[in-house]
This record gives structure tokens, C-alpha cells and sequence, in this order.
């Protein structure tokens, strides 16, 4: 037995392994809520989590699955679970149980995109169905208005927001690279890449937050909306990759990749950097920006390897900062990962969630290095 915890020490995602259980612990004691089904939307308060805390939390249990499918299994069917009962009419609506039509298209996405990584692990047609049926009520916010792009919320459609458009687009990509038979998934995703290069790209390569239906720019730039963009081209590169060598496999001694256009796929060494840079401190590697924004920040960098673009070991070193600089007493964090919550601040779901799919993310990485 002795031998064993020796052996689980010395590996090398220990650290991040002891941190995981105490923050999936914690999610458990605090934000579940007394059905046993739903999260709780605030530590002490007895309101049902919102659509996007649910989609951050279920970010958090897809991630599990890939770390460790036996422990978050159970997790991910009770949240799946809970994910149908905020389903409404033809997309999943803010609250559950019908106590509010309200729905947003972003909220959407990121429910499509964890129900997808959940996909990767389980193959479970359940899983994919849900995905589908979120992306088709996120990808309904698309028209051509301004050129493309993606409304933030069904009513009122007042502008298009990257964070509706980037993550509506990446999921369009991943799941033309799950089914490379569906050319309008890779279309979409391609012409809302494009979109957002040419109406929210700034000249330092971030993106900037959204344009209203009179063109009017908001240049306020967070960091998940330049993250999102930045993975789903990864996601691209990872699409072209498979085709060239699948084109080489079946045309042997050719040497020929397939002439993509490399704009899209190339994006991520090109914008990274600038990403780090305006979010990341480097002297105590914090990341100046809310919780579940970061959350994509991080993942970009633990997943962008390109022309001798890597993060990664920055993001193991962010990861272990905000462990050790951002919790309260309890263990609950406030909005941003670069200091401790303030007297007062309410301990939403969304912080820790995102603060455990990151430490998921590092374990992760860790193993697979």
C-alpha cells in the first residue's frame, strides 16, 4: 500500500491530482443542490445554476472523462440530466423546468461543445444528439446581416458577439472533424472563422467583443472570445492535417499535402502569443481575466503545438498560481483569477467549475507528455 502512494507521488500531475478532488469535493458539498440532480448557482443561496454555470460545470465533468472516465462518469449522466430538464421548445433556455424562455446562443455552444468532448470518451449517441440539438439552436442565431456571424441572444438580435460566434464555429468544426462527411459544418465554420478575421480582429490579432447591427465596434477584448477563435482553428489545422495524410496514404510516394488555405489553421501561432501576453502575468503567472473566460485562454494553450508555439508548461505554472493565490478560506473562488474574492462577492459556480477544468486540463497534458 505504502508502495503505491509512492508511486502515485512521484507522478507527475500528483499535484494537480490532489487539487482536483478537493475542488470536485467541494462542488459537491457546496453547489449541489438539495435534489441531487441540479447545481446551485451560488455558494449559499438556494438559487438553480444558470445555463452558462451548467455549461461551464459540464465543461469541467467532459474534461473528467478524458482524465479519468470511471470517477466522472456518474457525474456527467446526473448532469446530462439536469441539462434536459432547461431544454425549451428548440434550445436550451436559461433556467430549467420552463421558469424562464429566455434563451442565448453562446449558452448553446458551449453546452454542443461539452457534450461533444464528452462524445470523444463515451461514444454514447446520447451525448451526440444533445451536442446537435444545442448547435442547431446556436447556429439559428447566424444570418447574413453584417456579413455572418452569430447573435448573442434570440431576442432582442441587436449584434453579433464573438462569444456566440467563436464558439458556434469551433463547435462546427469539431464536429466536421468527428464527421468529415458534413461539408456544411466545415463551411460554417470556416465562413464565421473568416467573419470574425475581418469584423472583430484587431491589429494585434485579438478579437474584440461585438458589432451591433449599425456597425457600431465594442473593442472591449476578453480573453475567451481571442481563446475561442484560437482553438477552433486548431481544431482546423487538425482537420487539414488528417485530410493531407490521408491523401498521402492513399497516393504513396506523391509527398503532396492538400492545398489548404493556411490563414485559419496558422492563426493560433500567430495569435497566442499576443493572447499571453495582454492576460498572463509573467511574474506570478496570473491570468487578468474572469474564471470562466480564462477557463479558454488556458485550453488554447495546452492544446496549441504549432511552428514552436508552446504554452504549455506556462499554463501548468498559471494553473498552480491561481490554486494557490485565488481561494477563499472555504476553498471558493471569486470571479478573477488574480486575487482572492472580495468581502461580499458572491462564490458562483462558474469560478470553480472553470477552476476545475483547468486543473483537469494540466492533468491532462501532464499525462500524455
Amino acid at each position: 500500500m505504502l508502495g503505491a502512494l509512492w508511486l502515485t507521488m512521484q507522478s507527475p500531475d500528483f499535484e494537480f491530482a490532489h487539487a482536483e478532488v478537493k475542488l470536485r469535493d467541494t462542488i459537491e458539498r457546496v453547489y449541489r443542490a438539495p435534489d441531487g440532480v441540479h447545481y446551485l448557482e451560488n455558494a449559499g443561496k438556494p438559487e438553480i445554476a444558470f445555463l452558462w454555470a451548467q455549461g461551464v460545470m459540464m465543461g469541467a465533468l467532459a474534461q473528467g472523462l478524458h482524465v479519468d472516465r470511471a470517477t466522472y462518469l456518474p457525474l456527467w449522466l446526473k448532469s446530462r440530466e439536469a441539462l434536459d430538464t432547461y431544454w425549451n421548445d428548440h434550445g436550451y433556455a436559461v433556467l430549467p423546468n420552463g421558469w424562464s424562455s429566455e434563451r442565448y446562443y453562446d449558452d448553446n455552444a458551449w453546452i454542443a461543445w461539452a457534450c461533444l468532448e464528452a462524445y470523444e470518451v463515451t461514444l454514447d449517441k446520447e451525448d451526440l444528439e444533445r451536442a446537435i440539438k444545442a448547435y442547431g439552436f446556436a447556429v439559428s442565431g447566424y444570418d447574413q446581416k453584417l456579413g455572418g456571424g452569430v447573435y448573442w441572444r434570440e431576442e432582442p438580435k441587436s449584434e453579433k458577439n464573438a462569444c456566440s460566434t467563436a464558439p458556434t464555429a469551433a463547435v462546427a468544426m469539431k464536429l466536421a472533424n468527428l464527421f468529415p462527411h458534413r461539408k456544411d459544418w466545415l463551411s460554417f465554420a470556416y465562413d464565421n472563422f473568416y467573419w470574425l478575421f475581418g469584423k472583430l480582429r484587431d491589429q494585434d490579432l485579438l478579437i474584440w467583443d461585438h458589432i451591433s447591427l449599425e456597425g457600431k465596434v465594442d473593442r472591449k477584448k476578453w480573453s475567451y472570445n481571442s481563446a475561442c477563435f484560437i482553438r477552433g482553428c486548431n481544431m482546423a489545422l487538425e482537420h487539414n492535417k488528417r485530410w493531407s495524410d490521408l491523401y498521402n496514404v492513399q497516393h504513396p510516394g506523391e509527398g503532396i499535402a492538400i492545398d489548404f488555405d493556411d490563414t485559419i489553421p496558422a492563426f493560433p501561432a500567430i495569435a497566442l502569443p499576443a493572447a499571453v501576453k495582454e492576460w498572463v502575468d509573467p511574474k506570478t503567472h496570473l491570468l487578468h481575466d474572469p474564471a470562466p473566460f480564462g477557463q479558454h485562454l488556458l485550453d488554447a494553450m495546452f492544446e496549441t503545438d504549432q511552428f514552436k508555439i508552446r504554452y504549455q508548461d506556462e499554463a501548468v505554472e498559471v494553473v498552480r498560481s491561481i490554486l494557490a493565490n485565488c481561494p477563499d478560506e472555504n476553498g471558493l473562488y471569486g470571479e478573477y483569477w488574480d486575487r482572492k474574492p472580495k468581502p461580499g462577492e458572491p462564490r458562483n459556480l462558474k469560478n470553480i467549475a472553470a477552476t476545475l477544468r483547468v486543473v483537469l486540463s494540466a492533468r491532462r497534458y501532464l499525462q500524455g507528455r
